[in-house]
């Protein structure tokens, strides 16, 4: 029996065969993430997107700005888009 991925677009899910060390377009998994290489916040501390838990006001509002404009000036701004849209990511700016 293959693998099979589930993944969900707005309320949709969707469910995708894969091939072992293919995804469903085809390609291998590492030419699918090649573009997180590439990402401005490879190497941050995830402190940068993520804030704890007692986090509030002005310190809250500075990290959040701060992590935008990381992600504003990315240039695998729309691949990390379509990633955080089609896989459940729950966190994050």
């Amino acid at each position: 029996m293959s693998p099979v991925r589930t993944s969900v677009i707005g309320t949709q899910h969707h469910a995708a065969t894969l091939t072992p060390g293919r995804t469903r377009w085809g390609s291998t998994f590492a030419e699918e993430w090649t573009w997180q290489l590439q990402g401005s916040c490879r190497g941050l501390p995830s402190s940068v997107f993520y804030f704890p838990e007692n986090e509030r006001g002005h310190r809250r509002r500075r990290r959040e700005l701060r992590a935008k404009r990381i992600c504003m000036e990315c240039p695998v701004i729309r691949e990390c888009l379509h990633h955080a849209l089609t896989w459940p990511e729950t966190w994050g700016i």
